[in-house]
């Protein structure tokens, strides 16, 4: 009996799910579909040319849009599966790129081909064509590429970036992803947007920029490139969350002229670093204006310095131009050459003081740092800012210590000078600048340096490249 009532509940258990779970189907062949839209272009004028002119702007540009495949190899410090040998890496990289001129030079971002032997292009119709390098700008992150052409291109003309205004319509170009052609549209969202210590204005934008746009272009609704997009600010993990950042078509095109004229970019060197005058910082010199730009760092034996230029002058004036703020000497300098003079008007201390400097080429920058004895042991070293300065601290900031291409002897990161290390004395007396520090190292010393919260002392001879000993102390300070 029980197993009757069994079969019987499964029974009714299938039959009750069968039922309920079964669509029905009822054809209705009777339905009537909307002809036509709901708005003509003469009820919404404004937005059909706007689609329209969008349309014509995204298709020309195009045109001028290339992408860019880079393969290059490295050597692997890992032996292969058999234990011999290291083992070749290969490393590819994808980008975008845009034709400037019709004779096939193509601009891109340094990072996209960095590294890489091998560069292909995809021009608009789908040739695909081997570039060559023309040149790089390394720290504006700018590449020129060149291409044999049979024919002319079609280039995309360069806007002026100094007229960019916060708002205007923009298009972004490149191919994120491997997706060619893509367009993302938006405005410009600011300008002079700090990022790095180059201290480029880039143009802040909201048209959506991914992966693979590095090197495409910014373009206004003229069809001009007033920049090139190069890098994104993720405050999330969607595409809302990002903000796109291009390099100003003037610096680019600056660049490209150097690069295709002298084979590297001719920016100019000052060797100064400047603040906002800050109300802090304002009452620390004792500056009572909130205009200017207060000079923070002046670098050892650059130009600036010897000049005359000292940590809490503030600049008021650059060739005759008011500068308001940091920004405005930014733009000034920024487009300046090796061998171009400026003439600064400064404050110092209650008085106005005239200033001409010769700025130099900024390949010489390394062989600056290289007058220093601590430069020559593959320490990179640096006077304090004013801001460090108001924290009643003095003395030399080791900003890197490269031991990968020094013989052995010298001194060692691992033995001796770290990174971060701030050298406070020497044969304990203060120190208070590299140039001093420099005239002390030319005989066997002890420093004083603080590492962390600790005091140090080390001997050195730099004029022998050896480190004799060291010793630490346990002073907190």
């Amino acid at each position: 009996m029980f197993l009757v009532l069994a079969l019987g509940f499964f029974a009714y258990w299938r039959w009750f799910y069968n039922t309920e779970s079964k669509q029905q189907i009822h054809p209705i062949k009777q339905y009537t579909i909307q002809k036509g839209a709901l708005f003509s272009d003469d009820d919404v004028p404004t937005l059909s040319a706007l689609n329209h002119e969008m349309s014509i702007i995204s298709a020309r540009a195009s045109q001028s849009l290339v992408t860019i495949s880079a393969v290059g190899s490295t050597l692997s410090n890992r032996m292969n599966y058999n234990g011999h040998g290291a083992s070749r890496i290969v490393s590819r990289k994808q980008g975008s790129g845009v034709i400037v001129s019709s004779e096939g030079h193509i601009i891109t971002n340094f990072h996209v081909i960095d590294g890489q032997s091998y560069i292909q292009v995809v021009l608009d119709d789908g040739t695909v064509e081997t570039a060559r390098l023309v040149g790089s700008d390394n720290m504006l992150d700018i590449a020129v590429l060149k291409i044999d052409v049979k024919e002319p291109l079609k280039p995309i003309p360069f806007g002026d970036s100094d007229q960019v205004q916060t708002g205007n319509f923009v298009m972004a170009l490149g191919t994120p992803y491997g997706w060619t052609k893509t367009v993302t549209q938006g405005i410009v969202s600011g300008r002079d947007r700090q990022m790095g210590s180059l201290g480029v204005n880039y143009i802040q934008t909201d048209a959506t920029i991914h992966q693979g746009n590095s090197g495409g272009p910014l373009i206004n609704i003229y069809g001009e490139m007033i920049g090139i997009n190069s890098s994104v600010l993720a405050a999330g993990r969607t595409a809302s969350g990002t903000l796109g950042f291009a390099i100003p078509s003037n610096l680019v095109l600056q660049a490209f002229k150097q690069i295709c004229e002298h084979g590297r970019p001719m920016r100019g060197y000052l060797g100064i670093d400047f603040i906002e005058p800050t109300p802090r910082i304002r009452e620390l010199i004792h500056y009572v204006e909130d205009k200017g730009a207060i000079i923070n760092l002046v670098r050892y034996n650059s130009p600036a310095e010897r000049s005359g230029l000292k940590v809490g002058d503030v600049v008021l004036e650059c060739n005759k131009s008011e500068i308001s703020n940091r920004t405005e000497l930014l733009r000034k300098l920024e487009t300046l050459q090796g061998g171009d003079v400026i003439k600064f008007v400064v404050w110092r201390q209650g008085k106005k003081v005239n200033i001409n400097i010769t700025l130099d080429d900024m390949a010489k920058e390394v062989e600056h740092n290289m007058t220093s004895l601590l430069a020559s042991h593959g320490i990179r070293a640096r006077n304090l800012t004013l801001e460090e300065l108001s924290f009643n601290i003095n003395g030399v900031y080791i900003e890197k210590v490269n031991t990968s291409n020094i013989s052995t002897g010298t001194v060692y990161e691992d033995m001796g000078i770290r990174t971060g290390d701030l050298i406070v004395g020497v044969d304990n007396q203060r120190i208070y600048s590299l140039k001093e520090l420099n005239e002390k190292l030319k005989r066997p010393v002890i420093l004083n340096l603080i590492r962390g919260n600790r005091l140090f002392r080390i001997r050195v001879d730099m004029t022998r490249s050896v480190v004799t000993s060291a010793e630490s102390g346990f002073n907190n300070v």
